[in-house]
């Protein structure tokens, strides 16, 4: 499947603001590109943190084209750094795969044998993190609403992202003790320690947009179904399933926050006891810092499983951080002598309808739910990486349409009494028995 790619330049007019876009496609040569990924909370044994992907591009070096500033010939009038880089790769399905960027002119090196220049192209969160928080950005009394506000709603960052206070809705929201500890802090670090105290994660949607909230699910958001081998429906709409596990990785059954411990007891018994320290500097009461450490291990002291599912760029288009999915990974199935019951009509000991012979040792039902914590997206076969982790906080939970309390063969029938005086009560353990009266009516 061939892959057509075009790449823009937005470069900067001065400090603050950026010029137009320009396609300097026939200028670039896109062989180094391996993968694009984006991810939060996906590192191994680690806690809150958003990660977006590197690149590197090669472009022709032998008209001045890509030439720095000094060069009158050059698109780049002010500087080469932190120009916006927009690559949309597509094929010819019309599928797209679209990875934005700034550039590292501290990266940038020329080759003046073969004239070429190669540039680094840094993710769009890395405006966050080559930026350090100016002295009195957070101020007293802010919360950490408003501190989220006050470090990304800087003109360094909104002048590549999209910053809107209606979208910055941290779980836990508390009053900052000492707006002291951000001063002439890196934003990247401090954001993140946000994140971990507030118990939250940011995303960068496909419009540019920054968004902090919950780590909780939106049950009002549509949920995309994926299908594995084997659908009785014939439904298979996935590659493959790869890295399965039970999610201890990202278990922590004792946390430690600025000293005060919250931990689980029973899961300790369980699981083990592994623990996470935290300490967060612009945080001095332990009563808040107590109350960070339990919401913590309300988020992270179940294990819940992950695993890679890999999906064609089609199926998952339009997927993002965070978003939720189901599954549906049935074991395969073989009919008893050729023929296939209808299940619900399959007759108990019948020689004729029996029941199917089932193969395989995994399967994942479609009612539990899963959130994606990565996105790898590959423009060299246009195939899709997303890594889910089971939502939900519990040993429990983490379901779609969870199952009533009433079973079919659980509830007993005539231990109900209306009115006063004795009665007796009747198990209905063997299929078809009834006892008619056993209710007394006053």
């Amino acid at each position: 499947m061939s892959t057509v790619y075009k790449v823009y330049f937005t470069p900067r007019k001065n400090l603050m603001s950026y010029g137009a876009e320009i396609d300097v496609s026939d200028h670039i040569f896109i062989d180094g590109i391996d993968t694009v990924k984006s991810s939060i909370d996906s590192t191994d044994y680690s806690i809150g943190v958003f990660v977006f992907g590197d690149i590197n591009i090669t472009g022709a070096f032998y008209d001045g084209y890509f030439g720095d500033p000094q060069d009158y010939r050059s698109i780049f009038k002010f500087s080469r750094d932190l120009c916006k880089v927009r690559i949309v790769f597509s094929n010819e399905d019309g599928d797209t795969i679209t990875y934005r960027g700034l550039i590292n002119e501290k990266a940038t090196v020329v080759d003046g044998i073969n004239c070429t220049i190669q540039f680094r192209v840094l993710s769009l969160d890395s405006v966050i993190n080559t930026t350090n928080i100016e002295g009195g950005t957070v101020t007293a009394g802010s919360t950490a609403k408003q501190a989220f506000e006050s470090i990304l709603g800087v003109p360094t960052i909104t002048s590549v992202l999209n910053f809107d206070p209606a979208n910055i809705n941290p779980a836990y929201d508390f009053v900052i003790d000492d707006p002291g500890a951000f001063d002439s802090q890196p934003t990247r670090d401090m954001i993140n320690q946000l994140l971990q105290a507030t118990n939250s994660i940011l995303v960068i949607d496909s419009n540019l947009n920054i968004i902090v909230k919950s780590r909780g699910i939106d049950f009002n958001a549509s949920v995309k179904r994926f299908y594995g081998p084997y659908d009785i429906y014939g439904r298979e709409n996935v590659i493959g399933l790869q890295n399965f596990n039970n999610g201890q990785q990202r278990q922590f059954t004792s946390i430690v926050v600025n000293g005060q411990l919250a931990e689980s007891a029973a899961l300790i018994e369980t699981f083990g006891y592994t623990q996470i320290v935290f300490t967060f500097a612009f945080i001095t009461d332990d009563e808040k810092a107590l109350i960070i450490a339990q919401n913590l291990l309300a988020e992270f002291s179940a294990p819940k499983m992950e695993l890679e599912l890999i999906v064609p760029t089609s199926i998952g288009r339009g997927m993002q951080l965070s978003d939720t999915c189901s599954i549906n990974w049935p074991l395969r199935i073989k009919p008893y002598s050729g023929f296939l019951p209808v299940v619900g009509i399959t007759k108990v000991g019948s020689a004729t309808e029996v029941v199917p012979y089932v193969f395989g040792s995994f399967q994942i039902t479609e009612q539990v739910g899963w959130k994606i914590i990565e996105i790898t997206e590959n423009p060299k076969d246009f195939t899709m990486i997303l890594k889910l982790r089971q939502m939900g906080e519990t040993l429990s939970d983490g379901v779609f349409n969870p199952l009533n309390s009433s079973i079919v063969g659980i509830a007993i029938v005539g231990i109900s009494k209306v009115g006063s005086g004795s009665t007796d009560t009747w198990n209905p353990s063997v299929v078809g028995a009834g006892k008619i009266g056993a209710t007394k009516v006053a």
